[in-house]
């Protein structure tokens, strides 16, 4: 086919497709396709195809496919994408993707990425370039950056943490930690500066770990802190607070899976419906790392 297709239902070529193509349920074209498909619900193309795909719910490609897909769901491609995929869900890839993959949920690519992956979770065999979302992982090789809740690996380390300090009294978090890289999710109770009943926090910190001599490393990170007053709220102590931190420690690993730190800090809590602190200072802490 060579011009245009228009239907109320759907438009089915048999070898190449070359031009324009809309239909209100589903296009389907066989070998290849250059140019704009446009499906109210699926387009399905064959072995080549180079252009626009849009569909209301999911696109799906055959073999080598390069351009722009568009969907509302997901874009599925079996071998390799030059391009840009963008899904509601899901964007996979079988083999190769080269470019962007944007996602309301995940995006897959099987073997190598090349270009940039965002969504909530994100998964490449091998990767050159970035991943942006709450979990990132990579399989075998990474060149590039992930940013994250949660960036991990085969070697990722997953520790848990228990400290306390003049902040918040009692902390337990999990660290997921790759060589240079770290991540601690971490949840707190009797947050210091309220009145003396029960207050409950959650925290997030991301850093940079350097060894210093056998079992002796130093790190440095920055976090964000939600803090719920509960029953503290009074005139003066608002229901949530937020806190933003910034640590070094210093960490000696005595076994392979025990290890004790010490921290020293600052940090700012601050008002959510304000531009104003509510209170600042230094940070004090230490405990102890499992696993």
């Amino acid at each position: 086919m060579r011009g245009v297709q228009i239907a109320g239902v759907s438009n089915i070529s048999g070898d190449n497709t070359v031009g324009f193509s809309t239909a209100g349920l589903v296009n389907i074209t066989g070998d290849g396709t250059q140019g704009v498909t446009i499906a109210g619900l699926t387009g399905i193309g064959g072995d080549n195809t180079s252009g626009v795909m849009i569909s209301g719910f999911m696109n799906v490609t055959g073999n080598m496919a390069s351009g722009v897909h568009l969907s509302g769901a997901a874009n599925i491609t079996g071998q390799s994408f030059n391009g840009m995929m963008t899904s509601g869900l899901l964007n996979v890839v079988g083999e190769n993707m080269n470019g962007l993959q944007i996602a309301g949920i995940a995006n897959i690519t099987a073997t190598k990425l090349n270009g940039l992956q965002i969504a909530l979770c994100n998964y490449a065999t091998k990767a050159r370039g970035l991943q942006i979302g709450l979990v990132n992982y990579y399989r075998e090789d990474m060149k590039g950056l992930q940013l994250g809740l949660v960036n991990a690996n085969p070697g990722t380390r997953i520790q848990m943490m228990v400290y306390g300090g003049n902040a918040t009294p009692a902390n337990i978090g999990v660290r997921f930690k790759n060589q240079l890289f770290y991540t601690i999710l971490g949840v707190g109770s009797m947050y210091q500066g309220l009145n003396d009943k029960f207050s409950i926090s959650a925290s997030y910190r991301a850093g940079l770990s350097l060894p210093v001599y056998k079992g002796l490393s130093i790190s440095g990170d920055l976090g964000y802190q939600h803090i719920e007053a509960c029953d503290n709220k009074d005139e003066v102590i608002p229901r949530r607070l937020y806190a933003l931190q910034a640590r070094a420690n210093l960490e000696y690993q005595i076994t392979k899976k025990f290890g004790i730190f010490a921290t020293g800090g600052y940090g700012l809590t601050r008002f959510y419906n304000k531009s104003s602190n509510y209170d600042k200072g230094a940070i004090v802490e230490a405990g102890i790392v499992l696993f």
